[in-house]
């Protein structure tokens, strides 16, 4: 019900959204601030989700991006059982964009965000539980033959990648398990770790994957840091070594 064959950019009423833009940046820029603001952190991934699906079926005509994605803070936050008060969303973003919701009449905004959840809930059908691809990055990098320092410095890399893949629509095209092996592979490639495996090693847990379509889910990633200024300053040797890997074409 939830996958979608790429490529989708034709068939969705968000059509002209689903590119990777600064405009795609600013908006879950946005709601990642909101996250840090109201400490919501494990509820980022199940949120960019709920955000992704209902851009396939509604238009930004419709409902303001940054409305839909408070109510999508606010969904995640109950199924991920980190549950925040509908207030206090309201009262991150007006800390966190002062300018444009500082003079919002607090009680509108809080009956707009409920009235975006139950939007939210009709076009999900109600099926609000999603699979993430946390943990599988974790339980690939197991059979590394590397210490258990170099693993976690690995699968650190690899979960930025994976927080920053919900800034693109990978989650509508794969599975969080093939999210997890080619983010993982680009990590082993930027940093040039020797993980004494195969060059397949992921055959183990996913069967007829290739080579090129890993590379082509890095390169998505890779081209969502281009319009990035916070990821190249965060993170200047890693983006240094995905430029070159982009460069070079993989």
């Amino acid at each position: 019900l939830w996958m979608w064959i790429s490529p989708i950019t034709t068939t969705v009423p968000s059509r002209h959204f689903i590119f990777v833009t600064k405009e795609d940046w600013r908006c879950c820029s946005f709601t990642t601030s909101e996250v840090k603001e109201i400490k919501a952190w494990p509820t980022i991934g199940t949120a960019s989700i709920y955000f992704h699906r209902f851009y396939m079926f509604h238009t930004l005509q419709e409902f303001p991006r940054e409305i839909v994605a408070m109510g999508c803070l606010f969904l995640a936050g109950k199924v991920s059982e980190t549950p925040k008060k509908c207030k206090d969303i309201v009262t991150a973003a007006q800390n966190v964009f002062p300018t444009v919701y500082g003079n919002k009449n607090r009680n509108a905004f809080v009956d707009e965000i409920m009235g975006i959840e139950r939007v939210l809930l009709q076009t999900m059908k109600f099926d609000l539980q999603v699979d993430l691809p946390y943990q599988y990055l974790i339980d690939y990098s197991k059979k590394f033959k590397l210490t258990k320092p170099e693993i976690n410095s690995l699968v650190h890399t690899s979960w930025t990648f994976v927080n920053d893949s919900a800034f693109t629509t990978l989650c509508l095209i794969w599975e969080p398990q093939v999210i997890a092996v080619a983010l993982l592979h680009l990590s082993i490639t930027v940093r040039k770790v020797n993980i004494g495996l195969p060059e397949c090693w992921w055959n183990e847990y996913i069967a007829n994957l290739s080579n090129n379509l890993i590379d082509d889910i890095c390169h998505k990633v890779c081209s969502s840091y281009c319009v990035s200024r916070r990821f190249r300053t965060t993170f200047p040797e890693i983006s240094r070594h995905l430029c070159i890997w982009r460069q070079n074409g993989a």
